[in-house]
């Protein structure tokens, strides 16, 4: 873990709370989404830690918090994405999750995929949190399951240039 690292780079993650904020397109799976949420904790217990602690991240999803070590979920998951999702547009997807964390985003955060089968995204079976034109979540998108995905991503990219 980099957690101190990551939070001494204040310009770091003031740029990138800047561009989500002014609508620049960003994808983020698993360890982005926690970069983007407000605070990481690594509990006490975790590689030995006797306490817990605080770490300050982009802040670019309110609410959010990440609790480290929380063993949640490993294996493969298909669902849907609604256009909200920046690399994908609407449709099927397939992907995977592996992590030990458990993010936790403010009750009004907007979500683009809801999990069919396997996994259990941030919440409830939803996934990619959504907030501008910012979307994270605990799901690595299998790109061959969506023909497509890195041109519809780059172009809308150079779409909000």
């Amino acid at each position: 873990m980099f957690a101190d690292e990551l939070e001494q780079n204040t310009r770091m993650r003031e740029a990138v709370r800047e561009v989500s904020a002014n609508g620049t397109p960003i994808y983020a799976e698993c360890g982005g989404l926690i970069y983007l949420t407000e605070d990481l904790v690594l509990a006490a217990g975790h590689d030995n830690r006797t306490r817990d602690e605080h770490y300050t991240m982009a802040g670019v999803f309110r609410g959010g918090e990440t609790r480290m070590p929380v063993r949640r979920v490993i294996g493969y998951v298909q669902g849907t994405a609604s256009d909200k999702s920046p690399p994908l547009g609407s449709g099927a997807f397939a992907g995977h999750e592996f992590h030990h964390t458990d993010v936790r985003l403010a009750d009004d955060t907007e979500y683009a995929y809801r999990l069919t089968r396997g996994g259990k995204g941030i919440k409830d079976n939803l996934d990619g949190a959504v907030c501008n034109n910012t979307m994270a979540g605990y799901t690595h998108l299998h790109p061959s399951s969506v023909p497509g995905m890195f041109r519809k991503f780059t172009n809308r990219c150079r779409s909000e240039r």
